[in-house]
């Protein structure tokens, strides 16, 4: 056996001297290393000095990488809101936190904390680095990930339209990421295309971050509205209009009698048929879009 000699200061809760290394091993397991450079950071510059907090950064993606999510939890956090209090929410190196942050919830099927936290990166992103940069285009991609996750599929094609378009223009068509965003965009298409029927479809929600810009996006007027249909009826005006000095008042109809001005009542099965149709022809558009990119 070699030995490595470090401080025994450079050892968290660790009290023996000396690690041992097996012949042709060069360094001492990676993640012992960051818990030192961890520990000394803390020790010699303070918590909250921007090089203990790129420190903590790098332990936390380590364990998230090993799999070990509670601890990398802990340290996502205790670095993104150091960062919050020393360089606001809107620094780069903030940005960087809260996305990581939100990856790791969404790796552990925590979408709807996850959300927030994609979203808040992304509007960041979007305002300070603009629309086609790759890190935007990332969290573009990020947000239609927790999207699909959650069930919402117009949103997430919504974003993986854009973030699709964007590297193709940005990156080109064969660049690895362009080739992942086709990939997320054919396989949301599949999934909507074979979801059971009657299974409800959303409009993408206009405050979304990542669907700003995108054509097909709900506009605040829709939302407010609660609802697409109900968004394309007038709005009632709040004073109804003086009759004139001509204008006589519409005489009852009478009894039993539907009269002409009387509205036909849709039929439910022609209804129901025409809404099926559409779904059917939807489910085939689907198909064949993710057919194309998959080819």
């Amino acid at each position: 056996f070699s030995t490595l000699w470090l401080p025994t200061a450079a050892l968290p809760s660790c009290s023996l001297p000396t690690i041992y290394i097996l012949p042709g091993l060069l360094t001492p397991p990676l993640q012992l290393v960051k818990e030192a450079e961890v520990f000394n950071h803390r020790e010699t510059l303070g918590d909250r000095h921007p090089t203990t907090l790129v420190a903590i950064n790098n332990l936390a993606g380590l364990h998230m990488a090993n799999g070990e999510m509670a601890l990398a939890e802990s340290l996502y956090r205790e670095c993104l809101q150091a960062r919050r209090d020393t360089l606001g929410s809107t620094h780069a190196t903030t940005v960087i936190s809260i996305n990581n942050l939100g990856t790791l919830l969404s790796e552990r099927g925590d979408f709807e904390a996850a959300l927030p936290l994609v979203q808040e990166a992304l509007a960041a992103r979007r305002r300070e680095l603009g629309p086609l940069d790759p890190a935007t285009l990332k969290s573009v991609d990020n947000a239609g990930k927790v999207h699909r996750a959650q069930g919402s599929h117009a949103r997430a094609l919504a974003c993986f339209e854009q973030a699709l378009d964007g590297r193709r223009k940005v990156l080109g068509s064969r660049h690895i990421d362009t080739l992942r965003s086709m990939n997320h965009l054919g396989s949301t298409l599949y999934d909507r295309a074979m979801r059971a029927p009657g299974e409800g479809e959303d409009e993408p929600a206009a405050d979304d971050p990542a669907t700003e810009g995108v054509t097909g996006a709900a506009s605040p007027a829709k939302k407010k509205g609660g609802g697409f249909l109900r968004s394309l009826t007038p709005p009632s005006s709040s004073r109804s209009p003086s009759p004139s000095k001509h204008s006589r008042s519409p005489s009852p109809s009478k009894k039993g009698g539907g009269g002409r001005g009387a509205e036909a009542q849709a039929d439910p099965a022609e209804a129901a048929a025409r809404a099926a149709a559409a779904a059917e022809k939807r489910r085939e558009t689907d198909l064949e879009r993710a057919r194309g990119l998959f080819r």
